[in-house]
């Protein structure tokens, strides 16, 4: 009966989001307490997620308003993408955001029956890309390795590794199974370089302390360009040095966790939450976060855009999101 309400709902919206260009404000029209005490048994969504969502103050932003309309607290759960996988997976959490394909196929698997039907048989259903950004190279302005006129990624990683050899500069490893660590294991083992030695720093933290610590060592690191936009203020001596290259694309996606391996989850408002994040109206938020506003994630306050925007939508076609109302929090 649940599972039937959830595909009411999911009805719902959809049809919110056909009249939405002949509506001037599109709105789930249902009572948020009876979303979250009738339809879904419990009014609180757990979400694993990568730290580049939370430090970004981007899932502060979308959880407020999903909040807002349907009464159903959601828990963050920050950690690298690699540790969010493994969380969500054992059943601790209902869904998560995660920015590592490779990794998320994982978990995610498809099984063909007699039929030749693809059925969902993983530990996670109903994956979706909603959101893009690229990675990059930052370090100090300086440049000591001189990567700024690498024509690419891997060059650049053999530029810092020969420095680093010769005492000139270090690098900065999340070392955490992140998707931004998974993707940087990638680059060394395409240029065929085993990163070791005191130039190497492998620190086992997220995003945001991984930067701070590159920018007080004088080293180079990879980051996803949305963390170290949100933090700019706080990174004087970083610079941008290389970016660009179908190598550093950076998209994430979204997955709720399979109700058969776990019973315990809150399903239908994991699902509800995907429906959000994929319609007009939460991809809208994404498309004019860090233009207009953003959200510290440390004070939970709204603070104005650096101009910028940090995560490109993908869910809904920007003609359909340039007819949405903003979304002033």
């Amino acid at each position: 009966m649940r599972r039937l309400l959830i595909l009411i709902l999911g009805s719902i919206l959809l049809l919110a989001m056909c009249i939405g260009k002949t509506s001037e404000k599109l709105e789930f029209n249902i009572s948020k307490e009876k979303i979250a005490k009738e339809y879904f048994g419990k009014n609180e969504l757990i979400l694993a997620t990568t730290t580049s969502f939370c430090a970004t103050g981007l899932a502060d932003a979308l959880n407020k308003k999903f909040e807002e309309k349907f009464g159903i607290k959601v828990k963050l759960i920050c950690v690298g993408t690699g540790k969010a996988l493994k969380i969500a997976s054992l059943g601790d959490a209902d869904l998560v955001i995660v920015h590592a394909p490779k990794k998320e196929m994982e978990y995610y698997k498809l099984k063909k029956d007699a039929e030749y039907v693809y059925r969902e048989v993983g530990d996670f259903v109903n994956r979706r890309y909603i959101m893009y950004n690229y990675f990059i190279i930052v370090g100090p302005k300086e440049d000591p390795a001189g990567i700024r006129n690498a024509k690419s990624a891997v060059e650049a990683f053999k530029l810092i590794a020969k420095a680093g050899e010769e005492g000139k500069t270090v690098f900065i490893s999340r070392g955490d199974q992140s998707g931004t660590h998974l993707k940087e294991l990638s680059i060394w083992k395409e240029a065929n370089i085993e990163p070791k030695g005191n130039w190497y720093k492998s620190i086992g933290k997220g995003m945001g302390e991984t930067l701070i610590t590159a920018n007080e060592m004088g080293g180079y690191t990879l980051s996803d360009i949305g963390t170290y936009l949100a933090l700019k203020d706080r990174l004087k001596n970083l610079d941008i040095l290389f970016s660009g290259g179908k190598e550093l694309f950076n998209p994430y996606h979204v997955m709720v966790v399979n109700p058969s391996k776990h019973p315990n989850v809150n399903y239908e408002a994991a699902m509800l939450y995907v429906a959000f994040i994929t319609s007009p109206e939460g991809q809208r938020i994404i498309y004019d976060y860090g233009i207009k506003f953003m959200i510290d994630p440390n004070t939970k306050r709204v603070i104005k855009g650096i101009g910028k925007r940090l995560f490109y939508p993908v869910a809904v076609g920007e003609e359909v999101l340039k007819e949405i109302p903003e979304w002033k929090p």
